[in-house]
Formats: C-alpha cells, sequence, structure tokens
C-alpha cells in the first residue's frame, strides 16, 4: 500500500476510522492488531462464523516453557493451543500465523492428517511445530473452527507472541537471515576453498 498509494483508508466492522497518508494507515492498523489481541477472547466481537461452537482458550508458548506464554524461541518446539466451549461433528481447527505486518506467514490445519498426529479426549485441539522456524519477531495467530465446511468461530489475531534468537541443528541466525519470515532446518554441500 505504501508503494502503490498516496492515501489510505482504514476500516474497522465496516465503518471508516481513519483516512490519511498510507504509512499513517498503516501504523494505525497494526497497533489496532496489537491491542485486539490484548483483549480477553470471551469479549471479542470480532468474530466470524456461525457461533454454535465457541473459542474458549488459546496459548501459545515454547514446549516445557508453561510458565512464559507468548514467548517461543527460534528453534525450539512451539505449541499452539485452542480450547472451544463443545465439539460438534467433523470439527477441525486452523491456525494461521500472521507477521507483524499482518501478512500470513504460515498456515496449519488439522483437517489434513498424518500418522503421528494423536487423538485425545476433551475440547482441545493443540498443533506442535518442531524446531520453530520463524525468525525473532513478534507474530499473531488467527484461530478457526469448522464443523465439517462450515465456519463456526474465527478471531482475528487472537493472540500475539514473540519469536526469541535460537539455533537450528547447531545452527544459529545470522544478520542475513532476519529480512524474512522463515529460516528452516538447512544443509550445505560446500567446495573445498583451494589451498
Amino acid at each position: 500500500i505504501q508503494s502503490l498509494c498516496d492515501r489510505a483508508l482504514v476500516l474497522k466492522g465496516g465503518r471508516l476510522v481513519a483516512e490519511g497518508p498510507p504509512d499513517e494507515a498503516a501504523q494505525l492498523y497494526l497497533k489496532s492488531a496489537g491491542e485486539q489481541s490484548a483483549v480477553p477472547l470471551a469479549d471479542r466481537t470480532d468474530r466470524r462464523g456461525r457461533g454454535r461452537t465457541r473459542i474458549v482458550r488459546m496459548d501459545v508458548h515454547t514446549e516445557g516453557h508453561d510458565h512464559a506464554p507468548g514467548l517461543l524461541i527460534y528453534g525450539q518446539t512451539a505449541r499452539i493451543q485452542c480450547e472451544v466451549s463443545h465439539l460438534m461433528p467433523d470439527m477441525a481447527c486452523t491456525f494461521t500465523i500472521l507477521n507483524h505486518l499482518t501478512q500470513r506467514a504460515c498456515r496449519f490445519t488439522s483437517r489434513v492428517t498424518a500418522p503421528n498426529d494423536t487423538i485425545v479426549d476433551g475440547k482441545r485441539f493443540a498443533c506442535e511445530i518442531p524446531e520453530m522456524p520463524l525468525v525473532p519477531g513478534r507474530y499473531y495467530v488467527t484461530p478457526g473452527v469448522f464443523s465439517g465446511a462450515e465456519l463456526e468461530d474465527a478471531i482475528e489475531s487472537a493472540v500475539m507472541f514473540d519469536v526469541q534468537p535460537g539455533v537450528i541443528d547447531g545452527r544459529p541466525l545470522v544478520q542475513e537471515q532476519t529480512g524474512v519470515v522463515t529460516a528452516p532446518r538447512h544443509r550445505w554441500t560446500i567446495p573445498r576453498a583451494p589451498s
């Protein structure tokens, strides 16, 4: 928007809340996203979906660091959890991770299963991400719960978290990797320098 426009509008709930230079409008929009994630889920009115079941609790933390919600460490296992008011038939959950500019960084869905997934009793969906590949910065999670193909509840930027520096497979992040969203596990083959 900032590179293409000389004027921008900010809408909230379909209503105009600000207009002006694109950089000011973008800052207001991003500030609003951060403020919304601080509102308790029960009080959020910006939900979408039929509402026959609701998202009642969200939690994001690094495995083994339950005492530090909202803090993830690059290269360590991350857990994103979502509890619903009650289960429905053919229910699925999605987690969309947005970066600090609210651009989609990645998305996870429980609809597509794998042999190492676990089925448990309760009302909590949990997604485990081994070796969190997101580079340090601020991120938001937008959860969605579905019954069949119908959206039941979704909350934009429901929870905020920060990723701190770390190491993946013995390789720490370097300055050259900070202008991207992810820095996944990788391996190089490097030619030997002549002596």
